[in-house]
Order: structure tokens, then sequence, then C-alpha cells
């Protein structure tokens, strides 16, 4: 009889009601705008704990992935959308992706990419001018027999703030230039005093165009007297040499 009381009670007991968690109502923000309905566990800022998060629109232009449009006219000015790399942090809309099984949120992604638009000039990056990217500099040695000027392949890199399409690292041809030990008042000292035999033209490695001055005597002085002229207006000096002077 006790047992049969127990189980009496026992199924008269209230049920404990446990609440299943739903989801709750969330936030979505898009670059088109915000559709609201509230949720104190997600937002939609990507801000630190110091709330000094940078503008992704002054994000440089390696921080972000822009979609071009490949098809564009050389020199064409447009705007593109572009994302921060690698979800680097910074204040912009951002996006939400919401995925779906049986009516039940089973995976709530947020992806910290905000979108935003640039100026953008239609041009690959090897396209660029020479002050929108940097080179760097030949460290070993530069010389090709029989070619009047000598050149090096040089890797570049667009500069931070210039958008282009491509790689944004890629290889130029630059010129050689290292310091021939030649100066400009030896130069021209040669070519006033000596330039009729073409010592002004061998000095300056020049030593083809010296032979001929040499051995018709300076062009009976014509030659000479043009050499002067080129040499002191700085017209004839050595090659790829950026510590060769010029016209004082």
């Amino acid at each position: 009889m006790i047992i049969e009381r127990l189980v009496v009670l026992l199924l008269l007991e209230p049920c404990i009601s446990r609440e299943v968690p739903q989801p709750s109502d969330l936030t979505f923000t898009s670059q088109f705008g915000s559709t609201t309905e509230s949720s104190s566990s997600l937002t939609t800022s990507n801000r630190n704990s110091t709330g000094s998060l940078p503008l992704c629109s002054h994000l440089s232009a390696e921080l972000v992935t822009c979609q071009f449009n490949t098809s564009c006219v050389y020199g064409e000015q447009s705007r593109v959308p572009c994302w921060p790399k690698n979800q680097s942090p910074c204040e912009g809309d951002s996006y939400f992706r919401l995925t779906n099984t049986s009516n039940t949120v089973t995976s709530l992604h947020r992806r910290q990419q905000q979108m935003h638009f640039r100026e953008f000039t239609c041009r690959y990056c090897h396209q660029l001018d020479s002050k929108h990217f940097t080179c760097d500099a030949h460290s070993g040695e530069c010389s090709q027999s029989g070619v009047a000027r000598r050149y090096y392949t040089a890797i570049c890199r667009a500069k931070a703030g210039i958008l282009c399409m491509g790689k944004r690292r890629f290889f130029r041809m630059k010129p050689c230039n290292r310091p021939s030990g030649k100066t400009y008042g030896a130069t021209v000292t040669l070519s006033l005093l000596l330039g009729g035999l073409g010592a002004d033209r061998f000095y300056l490695g020049m030593w083809r165009e010296a032979l001929g001055k040499l051995f018709t005597f300076g062009g009976l002085g014509v030659w000479s007297l043009l050499d002067f002229f080129l040499v002191a207006v700085g017209y004839i000096c050595p090659q790829d040499d950026p510590s060769y002077g010029r016209v004082p």
C-alpha cells in the first residue's frame, strides 16, 4: 500500500517545465541597410575593447580585396567594392550568414568583412607609373658586356595607397646606377686642353669616339669645339652614374 501511494503521489506531482532555447531575434546588417529585430547577445559592430577601429575605407590597398571588372578600359575611372583581407578589424557594414536546417538554426557565422567602395583607375600593377611603386636596389654585380646601357631585374611593389589589378609584387628592368669615379671638372679640363687628341672621350670610356678624334686631330678642330660645348652643358657624360656632377 505504501508503495502504491508513493507511485500515485509521483504521478500527481506537477512536472517541471523546461524552456527549450529558441533562436533569439537576430540583427542583420548589410551594405543596403539594416533590418533590426533586437538581439542583446550579438552586435553588428566590429569594435575592439577600446572602440578605436579604423574605417575600412581607410585601410591601405594591400590590406583589402576588391572586385575588379577585368574588361575595363585602361585608364578608365570607376568605383569598385572592396573588403578587408583576413578579416582585418575595421569599422563598416558587417555581414551575417544564417544557415537553416529543418526550420532550426544550426549555425550562425559572422563574417567580419566590411564592404566599401573605392575609386579605381583601370590598370594592372605592372602598368603603374614609376611614382606609384618602389623597387629594391641592386646589391650585386650589374655588368653586361657589349650593352650601351646596363639593366638589372628589380623586384617592385605597388605603394600602399595605390589600387591596381593583378599581383602587387612584380618585376621591372631598372638601369644600373654605379659610380664611375669620373668628375665633371676633370672632363671639362681634358676637353679644353687635350680635346683634339680625344682625351676627354678616353676619360669617359668612349674609346671608339676617342680614336676617331685622335686620328683626325679633333676633326680639324671642329669636333673638338663641338665636344667641349657638349661636355660643358653636361650632354656628354658617363652613363648610369648618379654621382657624376652635371653643370654646376
